[in-house]
């Protein structure tokens, strides 16, 4: 095992959430970060976008505006997510690190393994989904939300979705995303993202555990769950390098409307890249 670095922010906007997230990223690339788990929550509330989803169909903006809640376009893939009471974790690593194997899949399944070590550590009997048939009820193709999508090695409780997660990777890097739901507001999910599928086949930690868990309880049995999986983990900061490609990232990529509002097209991806050489 390699000796991974722990990463544990605060609460932030959700353009500095994800410029520090690919920042670290690229620092990867140059062999300056090592790999890395990071914790971070958001505020004000966000709505995620998946990489390529389309801005004005993905979530009703006028409701966003009316709640006070940000929208981000994210770096990785995957569907809609609206941030408020989670915690909030990111992955970055080489993309053919000892730790997470060389594929998608099975980089998913590792990580995956992690955070079913983290709940049980709250006391959650989890799984972690290998295939459709395991929902009660299969929900609609290309729904916009992202717990109503369906991803394999995601951790569920008796069918019911628990943790939604994202990745983008390349022939160099990974960075992998994931909501941990604290508590959901579904009548708000339904005003930004439209009618759920029949049984809402997923569930917060509040439903699983019959009580609100604190962040700090969640952060602890998650972060005690990596370590299990992939050995010890170094508290630190980010570096001087890494707060300075952040800094730029978020005023010139994460914070743009341009980017938020306008799926990427070829050509413009290079752009991230770019940004911070």
């Amino acid at each position: 095992m390699t000796e991974w670095r722990l990463i544990e922010d605060g609460v932030a906007a959700g353009s500095w959430n994800m410029a520090v997230d690919e920042a670290l990223r690229r620092r990867v690339i140059y062999g300056t970060s090592t790999p890395c788990l990071r914790f971070f929550c958001w505020s004000p509330p966000a709505v995620s976008l998946g990489y390529h989803q389309n801005t004005c169909t993905a979530v009703d903006l006028s409701v966003c505006r009316e709640k006070g809640i940000s929208v981000v376009r994210r770096p990785t893939g995957g569907q809609a997510v609206l941030h408020a009471t989670e915690l909030t974790y990111s992955v970055t690593a080489p993309s053919r690190h000892p730790d997470l194997g060389g594929d998608l899949l099975t980089s998913y399944s590792q990580i995956g393994q992690g955070l079913a070590a983290g709940c049980r550590h709250l006391g959650l009997n989890v799984d972690i989904r290998l295939g459709q048939e395991s929902y009660r009820h299969p929900p609609r193709s290309g729904h916009p939300y992202c717990f109503q999508a369906l991803a394999p090695f995601e951790i569920e409780i008796d069918g019911w979705k628990l943790i939604g997660s994202a990745q983008r990777r390349d022939s160099k890097t990974l960075l992998q995303h994931g909501s941990i739901p604290l508590r959901l507001d579904r009548e708000l999910l339904v005003q930004l993202f439209g009618h759920m599928d029949e049984g809402y086949q997923f569930i917060d930690l509040e439903e699983a555990l019959g009580y609100l868990p604190s962040l700090d309880v969640v952060r602890s049995a998650i972060r005690a769950g990596f370590a299990e999986c992939f050995g010890a983990m170094s508290p630190l900061a980010l570096t001087a390098e890494e707060q300075h490609d952040a800094i730029k990232l978020q005023a010139e990529l994460f914070g743009s409307a341009e980017w938020t509002m306008n799926p990427p097209v070829t050509g413009q991806a290079s752009k991230i890249a770019d940004l911070i050489r």
